[in-house]
C-alpha cells in the first residue's frame, strides 16, 4: 500500500459515494432469508462484511467488492487486497472473512491519518 498518504486523501477514501455508485449486496441471515443491504463508504462495507454467525453470511462477489473499491472508491491497492482473499482461500465464507480484516485494518488505518495521526 501506499507509503504516505495526506489527510486529504484518507478523507477522500473514507467518503461517501455519490448515490448512482452505491453498492447494493445482500446478506444471507438463516430463517428470515435475504436482506439487501445499501453500501456507500468504506466503513459500511466493513461493517457489512464483519462475521456475525454461522447462521448469517454476506451475500456479494469478492471480485465486485475489489472492482467497487477500485473503480468508486478509489483504493487500488485495498481493491488487490481483496482480490487476494478470493485467491489465497478454498471457500467463500473464509475469503469473505478474510476480506473483512483486509478493510477493517485499511479504513482504521484511513481514519487514523484522516484525524492527523501519524502514519
Amino acid at each position: 500500500m501506499k507509503a504516505f498518504m495526506t489527510q486529504k486523501e484518507a478523507a477522500h477514501l473514507l467518503r461517501e459515494v455519490d448515490p448512482d455508485d452505491i453498492l447494493v449486496a445482500a446478506r444471507m441471515h438463516y430463517p428470515s432469508g435475504i436482506h439487501d443491504e445499501w453500501i456507500d463508504t468504506l466503513e459500511e462495507l466493513m461493517w457489512f462484511l464483519q462475521p456475525a454467525s454461522d447462521r448469517d453470511i454476506p451475500g456479494v462477489s469478492i471480485e465486485g467488492l475489489a472492482s467497487w473499491i477500485e473503480n468508486v472508491v478509489g483504493d487500488t491497492a485495498l481493491a488487490e487486497e481483496v482480490r487476494s482473499c478470493e485467491k489465497s482461500h478454498s471457500n467463500f465464507v473464509d475469503a469473505c472473512e478474510a476480506a473483512y480484516y483486509k478493510v477493517e485494518t485499511r479504513v482504521k488505518h484511513l481514519q487514523e491519518i484522516a484525524r492527523g495521526g501519524v502514519v
